[in-house]
């Protein structure tokens, strides 16, 4: 498991950004993000690894962001090594 948040301005939050006479745009927009990962070594040279990022962002005034977007990231991915 695996949690983080990245806030690219800590002055300024949620339905302040996109407000009329602001100037915060999406870049200023505060992410979490949850992920769950699980690893199975097939062999001692072939790796799978399924890994769910559930990201989260902040509720702003901006159009396409009143809501949390969805954009989670779904991966499973084969390692082989030789």
């Amino acid at each position: 498991m695996k949690y983080d948040w990245y806030d690219p301005n800590t002055y300024v939050s949620g339905l302040e950004i996109g407000a009329p006479g602001s100037k915060f745009t999406d870049a200023n927009i505060k992410y979490n993000t949850l992920g769950v990962g699980y690893v199975n070594y097939l062999t001692e040279n072939i790796k799978f690894v399924l890994y769910y990022a559930r990201v989260i962002n902040e509720q702003t005034q901006l159009e396409g962001y009143n809501t949390d977007i969805s954009d989670d990231v779904m991966t499973f991915r084969v390692q082989f090594r030789f």
